[in-house]
């Protein structure tokens, strides 16, 4: 979306996009309003999250941090997580993102 916008930018200022707003910007490029999930990271992943509930930050009555439940996810008993091909990546890079955050 930020890039078709630089492609139409005549200023003088340079390549780049101003996004005002005080939300932090999501990863998945859509808010869960757009996409009608509640859990990106649940649509993400269908094979993990057959029914798209109880992904990694879903509402639910006990809070869990991401780190936790990252450790959770990841040693759960039949390894479906830490076995696929690309979700310990994703969730290790946004853990790492948070953290990051939290520091600056």
């Amino acid at each position: 979306m930020y890039a078709l916008a630089n492609l139409y930018d005549n200023s003088q200022e340079g390549g780049y996009v101003v996004h005002h707003s005080m939300r932090a910007i999501n990863d998945f490029g859509q808010t869960a309003t757009q996409t009608g999930t509640r859990n990106p990271l649940a649509a993400v992943f269908p094979i993990l999250f057959p029914y798209g509930v109880g992904g990694i930050e879903a509402d639910r009555n006990v809070k869990l941090s991401l780190r936790d439940h990252a450790q959770w996810a990841l040693q759960y008993y039949d390894r479906r997580f830490a076995t696929h091909h690309s979700f310990p990546f994703v969730l290790f890079a946004l853990v790492q993102k948070r953290k990051a955050m939290y520091s600056a």
